[in-house]
């Protein structure tokens, strides 16, 4: 009853991207994660069996996929590792994709009082494989020049020479700000494409244009989805290690637990994290640009 009511009288009914454009909204992070909470609530079983098969693909995949390690030269850099490593990152942020979209499915559901089934969209691959291309536009327009930089101080020979400590940190805040740029501009993206199905560039745009009203109070409801993840935290251990690699942070990733308790453990907590920030991002997206028909 409380999610029906949710979805009738608070939502708007699913409205065009001009309409939004036009008409305005308000960002309510708080209402956005009490909604998302209570959708989650209504059938964690379901959500949580999702995310984690999905956690599961990509830790599979990591396996099958080593990262490659930086050579010393420009040419290999640029010819090998980078593609290499890029292409990785958009397998991996693909699956990431497809287990946001599907938990989207199945909060849109819920909102309209509907049964949890996620056999339309598995059986649109045409929807499947629209997102993994998108995942993999949004992942190079974002990653290449973080990627790239990260790799300058391996490479040897003269342009070794010419990186500088300052030239490494504009060049890192340059990637950086790219990158936190395309992840809220493009927030939406995923939705609006398999919700309105009028292509990639569309849904780039849609979602774009429609941030762009509210880009800090959107990038402020990201930090709150990154807060949800546990990535984060291995991320931010990760960054504490090359700072400071005299002190160890690997409990943020719990990479001290024997075995496979520590792939066990962060596979439920990822799939914890992803289940609840999905429900999330698909309620924000419900109130913005209406209920889905998904």
């Amino acid at each position: 009853m409380l999610l029906w009511f949710m979805a009738h009288s608070i939502f708007p009914f699913s409205r065009h991207i001009e309409d939004v454009i036009g008409d305005g909204y308000d960002v309510k992070p708080l209402q956005y994660f009490y909604g998302g909470w209570y959708v989650f609530k209504s059938n964690p079983a379901a959500f949580l069996s999702v995310t984690f098969v999905f956690s599961l693909v990509n830790e599979a995949l990591s396996h099958l996929f080593s990262t490659p390690s930086f050579s010393g030269s420009l040419r290999t850099e640029l010819f090998s590792t980078l593609p290499l490593e890029m292409a990785r990152l958009c397998l991996f942020h693909g699956v990431e994709a497809l287990m946001l979209v599907c938990t989207a499915v199945m909060a849109w559901q819920r909102l309209d009082n509907r049964p949890l089934s996620l056999i339309a969209f598995l059986k649109a691959w045409r929807s499947a494989g629209l997102v993994l291309v998108c995942a993999a536009v949004m992942t190079l327009v974002a990653w290449t020049p973080i990627m790239f930089m990260t790799s300058l101080p391996f490479v040897g020979g003269a342009l070794a020479a010419r990186v500088t400590l300052p030239g490494i940190i504009v060049l890192s805040l340059i990637g950086v700000a790219l990158f936190v740029s395309v992840m809220v501009s493009y927030a939406f993206a995923y939705f609006v494409l398999i919700d309105r199905k009028e292509g990639i560039w569309n849904a780039l745009e849609g979602s774009r244009r429609v941030v762009q009203r509210h880009w800090g109070k959107i990038g402020g409801l990201m930090l709150l989805v990154m807060a949800l993840n546990v990535e984060t935290y291995c991320l931010l251990g990760s960054a504490l290690e090359m700072v400071s690699p005299s002190l160890g942070f690997n409990w943020l990733c719990m990479a001290d637990m024997a075995g496979g308790q520590g792939v066990l453990v962060l596979l439920m907590l990822t799939a914890i994290g992803r289940a609840l920030s999905g429900c999330l991002l698909a309620v924000a997206y419900a109130d913005i640009y209406g209920v889905s028909a998904v």
